[in-house]
Parts: C-alpha cells; structure tokens; sequence
C-alpha cells in the first residue's frame, strides 16, 4: 500500500511540473494618466483566462499568466476600459498601466465602485466635467466645451454668441486656460477688432478627458492669474484596435480616429473639424449679412517607452474668418479678417517609484490676425508667441492622502 502511495505520488508531480513551467508572472503598478497617483481596486486580468487580481492601495498587482503572448485588460469604474497586449515569459515582467478618466466601455466582472479624489476636489467651488456631461451640455447646434463650462453656478455667460464668460464678476480676459499642464492664451477662435463675430473654442469635446473650473486658490504652477482657471484634460487614443467616426452638428462637420501604436506600447488621436455655417449665413442672407467660419485640428500621440519613461505630444490648430456682406462698408472698416492660433507640447514623463514622479514640458503657442478692408488694402495685424519650458513637478506621496510638488 505504502509503494502504491509513492507511484501515485509521483506520477501526479510529473503532470503537474510541465503544467507549472508554462505559466509566468505578471507585476505592475496602475495610475491615473492625469495626476500619476495610484489607483486602488482596479480589476486585472488575462482576457480568455482565469487569472484575476486586484490592485492594493499602493496600485500594485501580482497575476499568474499562461506563457507567450497575452492580452492584460485593465478596468475600474470612473476610468475607461484598457487592453494591451504582453510577452509573458518565464522571467517575472513588471509593466505600469495607465488609465484615463471618462466614458468608455467597461466589462460586467467590476464589482468595485468609485475613484480618486481628483486636484480639482481640493479647490474652494472648483467643479470638473467629464466624458458624458460634456457630452450632454456641450450644446446640441455647436460642439464646444466652454458651453457646456457655462452651466456651473461659478460662471456667467451674457452672449449666446460667444463661448467667453465671467467667473465670480471677472472677466473672460483673466481667467487662465490650461491644457495638459500647459498655459496658454489662445484657444479660441475669434476675431480682433470685429464685435459681432462670435468666438468658439478650438477643441473637440469627443478628445477631452476631463475639464475643470477652477474659481481660486487653485496651484500656481501654470501661471498667477487673477481669476479663475480653466483645466482642459484630453484623453489618450484607443491602444486595442482603430476606431474611427464622423459627425455633424447643426454647425459643422467632425472627423475623430483614434488607434493603438507598436502593438499597444502607444496610441495615437486625431480630430478635424470644419464649420458650414459661414455657406449657411450666406445661402440666408447672401447680400448684407457676414459670414463667420473656423476649421480646427487636434492630435495627439503617447508612447511608452519602457515601464518607467512615457513620451507625448499634442497640437491644436485652428483658423477663423469673417467676411462683412455689406457692400456699403466704409474703408477703414473691416471687409475680411483671419485668424490663426496654435499649441504644441512635448512633455517627458518619468516614473521613479510608485510614490515618486518627474514631468518636464516643452510647449510652443501663439496667435497670428490681418484685417483687410474692402480694397484689399490692410489695416492691421500682428503675431504674437511663445516658446516655453515648465519646470519639473516632483510629486512625493508620503501617505495616500496627500501630495507634495516641487
């Protein structure tokens, strides 16, 4: 009995060692994309397998997994769905996955609820939007977030025509527009010298994250500015497949695609959008009434280097004009008017430790005008820009309560 035992024994270890040997061990670290902070109870599995874990509150993950090529999906309510592809093999692979706040599709195996606090809780009134408000508030004739930043108890809006408002009684030319960390004073397609032209701003709500108002005492880092500030927070491209959309409004027409680089290790998004409402104004009144149109781009590419190290980069483009339908117009006033603004930004990323983060920038933006008169002849211009670095941030987390920056 005592033989039988030990053949039983052995053979059962002879099936089980080769079963062993061809799974391998996948760690990492889960972050919010945004703030680099990690993020407590995201669900992490291997798609088609039985491998399931669970982030602790330092975001770390440990998860068995089938050797060769493996798709790691990561998912939490309040952040949208993330699937990249790995190579697992017999030596332990760490990885860092980010994921970015807003709608997107989730999976029925979340049994956790909730997500970080955010900056812009720690702000006196500040108030955020994300993916499916600024969906809903955006305005229903005219794609454009400002409109829907004018619902918030803090903001006043006097003009239906144009995106600018007050915040607490200062006006629009004080608030500080921020996007990804970046400051800038050109976002918005207007027009100097004409009042009567209506302004838009020059970003697609579709490739936002997040926006938030933040009426005061907000961090410094992007500028002293005596109002309130603006924070616009674009999400990242689709790293699992191409998606691909187009759209129209009562106002204008939007192309968005969006798809994954090297297999996963990036992404990239791409918006286009082009107004029809000048050929509208015009088929309505073609004689005495102006015409007002912009076309606008933004695109955007993330690549991770390796686990530690991420590079990105983002531009906004936009151009307006007006045309005045009058013929009756005097010289020294306005028949034709262009304008043209942009924002490119660089940034480096570096990852430490999960409690440990660099962030260095490089942007360049600006705004360039020309009013003509009815001769052609011009009447005013100018160009205005600037090429710019923003220093390190050094978020140290001593605690999971709080951050300190530098």
């Amino acid at each position: 009995m005592e033989r039988c035992r030990c053949w039983s024994a052995l053979v059962a270890l002879c099936f089980a060692a080769p079963v062993a040997a061809q799974t391998g061990t996948v760690t990492g670290i889960v972050i919010d994309d945004r703030t680099e902070r990690p993020i407590r109870g995201a669900l992490i599995y291997v798609e088609n397998q039985s491998s399931v874990a669970e982030t602790d509150a330092d975001g770390r993950f440990s998860l068995a997994a089938p050797r060769g090529r493996q798709t790691i999906v990561a998912s939490v309510i309040g952040y949208a769905l993330l699937r990249t592809d790995v190579d697992v093999a017999a030596a332990s692979l760490d990885m860092t996955i980010r994921l970015s706040e807003g709608a997107g599709p989730y999976t029925e195996r979340v049994t956790v609820s909730g997500s970080l606090r955010q900056e812009s809780d720690s702000v006196p009134g500040s108030t955020s939007l994300y993916g499916r408000e600024l969906e809903n508030l955006r305005g229903a004739v005219l794609d454009d977030p400002m409109r829907a930043m004018q619902t918030l108890p803090s903001a006043t809006a006097t003009d239906d025509l144009y995106s600018e408002f007050a915040v607490r009684g200062n006006p629009f030319r004080y608030v500080g527009l921020v996007v990804d960390g970046v400051p800038t004073r050109y976002l918005m397609h207007s027009l100097n010298g004409i009042t009567d032209g209506g302004s838009v701003a020059m970003i697609n709500s579709e490739t936002l994250a997040s926006v938030s108002l933040l009426p005061g005492s907000y961090p410094q880092r992007t500028g002293r500015q005596l109002g309130a500030e603006i924070d616009f927070t674009t999400r990242e491209g689709g790293r699992d497949e191409f998606r691909g959309r187009a759209g129209l409004s009562g106002t204008s027409a939007t192309f968005l695609g969006e798809g994954p680089i090297a297999h996963g290790k990036g992404s990239w998004l791409l918006s286009v959008r082009r107004s029809y409402l000048d050929y509208l104004i015009e088929r309505i009144d073609p004689e005495n009434g102006f015409a007002f149109g912009f076309a606008d781009a933004q695109a955007k590419a993330t690549y991770d280097v390796n686990s530690k190290h991420q590079l990105s980069i983002i531009t906004l483009l936009g151009r307006a004009r007006f045309d005045e339908g009058d013929p009756g117009i005097g010289v020294n006033e306005i028949q034709t008017g262009i304008s043209r603004a942009w924002l490119t930004s660089l940034s480096w990323r570096y990852l430490a430790s999960p409690r440990f983060a660099i962030t260095q920038r490089l942007f360049w933006t600006g705004l360039r005008y020309q009013n003509d008169n009815r001769d052609g002849a011009m009447l005013d211009t100018a160009r205005s820009s600037e090429l710019e670095t923003m220093e390190s941030l050094l978020p140290i987390v001593p605690s999971g309560g709080f951050v300190i920056e530098f």
